[in-house]
């Protein structure tokens, strides 16, 4: 019998591609697959939730981006995520908390501290 390959970053890309082509159920089925057979697969947890969103399933979404960021603290794309669903549940606080982390740890991956504009508060940088 054939066995199922375990997720690559190849195997990410592909998912990626079905989701830009609108083959979201595809996609979601393959990478609810690939995590069956490995459930660390950070890539594939965090594509899954990427297209569960787009289907609108953001409860689902929001806990794939939740594991991700768990995992990997410093996943800035995780943490914007799961902060974008929480906004849409109206969930302002935890919201708030991962867009923070995510803003933390995007300076961490570029090297760059934030810059003190980015602490003011927005009113501040807006002019008002």
């Amino acid at each position: 019998p054939r066995s199922t390959p375990k997720p690559s970053s190849a195997a990410s890309d592909v998912y990626k591609r079905q989701l830009e082509r609108g083959l979201t159920d595809d996609a979601i089925g393959q990478l609810r697959e690939a995590l069956r057979h490995d459930p660390d697969h950070a890539d594939a947890r965090y594509n899954l939730g990427n297209a569960l969103k787009l289907v609108g399933a953001v409860d689902e979404a929001l806990e794939h981006y939740l594991i991700v960021a768990k995992r990997q603290p410093r996943n800035a794309l995780a943490r914007n995520n799961a902060a974008i669903c929480l906004l849409q549940k109206e969930d302002w606080e935890p919201a708030i908390e991962h867009l923070t982390a995510a803003v933390a740890a995007r300076g961490i991956e570029d090297g760059t501290p934030a810059s003190p504009a980015s602490q003011s508060p927005v009113s501040d940088r807006l002019g008002g």
